[in-house]
């Protein structure tokens, strides 16, 4: 199914998507991306990307810049997933200090990607023991800048 709902729409549509995608799969805690990817039937390949590009998806492929730290991979990666299942055609991310920019379909795909790869119920015992960012991010395999801006905007 492809999102077509712009704006909050849009993004409520990405956050859906994946808490179903996590039921469907009965995902808990921190979750596996390769065991993601391998359902989706997609494959990841790290790749010499030009510096200003940081992951790219071609039909089943997905190429992740070899620069990638673990959690940028796993969040790049879970980010492809998010074109795979709500956008048609081929997307490659620029590089910007918070991946995402403005465009649409780069925020439904960074909101895809926060849900997917961050357990809610864990979240919030972690938020009720008085965790830290540093302990979210870690937790959960995410880089620490996008645990800071999903976790601001709460």
């Amino acid at each position: 199914m492809r999102a077509e709902g712009s704006g909050e729409e849009g993004v409520s549509w990405a956050r859906h998507e994946a808490r179903r995608l996590r039921a469907e799969l009965g995902l808990t805690g921190r979750l596996n991306i390769q065991a993601v990817v391998e359902h989706q039937g997609l494959h990841v390949i790290a790749w010499d990307l030009p510096k200003e590009i940081q992951e790219i998806k071609y039909r089943s492929w997905i190429g992740i810049t070899r620069r990638a730290t673990e959690p940028w991979r796993r969040f790049l990666t879970a980010h492809a997933i998010g074109h795979h299942l709500l956008h048609t055609g081929n997307q490659l991310a620029l590089r910007r200090l918070f991946i995402g920019g403005d465009a649409k379909i780069e925020r439904q795909a960074d909101e895809f990607a926060w849900h997917l790869l961050v357990d809610e119920w864990e979240l919030a015992e972690l938020d009720a023991q008085g965790a830290d960012l540093n302990v979210v991010a870690e937790r959960f395999g995410v880089p620490t800048e996008i645990a800071f801006r999903f976790l601001l905007s709460r």
